[in-house]
């Protein structure tokens, strides 16, 4: 339903419409416009949906923690992936590194699977996590060595995979921190975030 409106106005008058025409006659503005009652709408969404879109959401804002909570309460993740894709999505979110390695080994006699940049990308956030581990939970003298030698251990592995010289002093630069977070680039850094991250790449 639609109604014409018709005023005169004067230099007092304020309007603000979608649906509007200003006219002069005789010197004087009027105003036209559409007085239009949008009917009401009625929208169904599957409870499915519902949750697909919160989290679209969740991960849209990078709030990771959250995004994986109602993944496993409701049992739904977003995409389409085989049966294949989705138990080495958990590996990598799980922080099972080693057993992500292990499982993508028959794709590495495929030409188009790119298995050194998969290597350096899964060492690399193993890399994060073991000095996340290092910084936050301090362990007597002989398990403190035992966690330095097991970064060093992933410092050489991530030699062989690394695309430069520069990205790999990169990674060694972070070994003398603290704490990782205390470098500008991880300042927000958790291991739920980062996983997914892995993921995505």
């Amino acid at each position: 339903e639609c109604h014409l409106l018709f005023w005169k106005l004067d230099r007092t008058s304020c309007v603000s419409l979608t649906s509007s025409v200003l006219i002069s006659i005789s010197g004087h503005l009027y105003f036209i416009g559409c007085d239009y009652k949008m009917p009401s709408a009625h929208l169904s969404m599957r409870e499915e949906d519902v949750v697909r879109l919160t989290l679209e959401f969740l991960q849209n804002r990078y709030l990771h923690i959250s995004q994986l909570s109602v993944e496993r309460e409701s049992g739904i993740i977003n995409g389409c992936h085989s049966d294949d894709a989705l138990f080495l999505r958990q590996l990598i979110l799980d922080g099972q590194w080693d057993d992500v390695l292990e499982f993508v080994q028959p794709l590495e006699a495929i030409d188009a699977f790119d298995s050194k940049k998969f290597h350096f990308i899964v060492l690399k956030y193993k890399y994060f996590e073991l000095l996340c581990i290092k910084a936050e939970a301090p362990q007597p003298a002989t398990k403190d060595e035992s966690a330095v030698e097991e970064l060093v251990k992933a410092l050489n592995e991530l030699e062989k995979y690394a695309p430069s010289k520069d990205s790999y002093s990169q990674l060694c630069l972070y070994l003398t921190l603290p704490r990782l977070q205390e470098h500008a680039d991880f300042k927000d850094w958790n291991p739920s975030s980062a996983r997914v991250q892995c993921w995505t790449q």
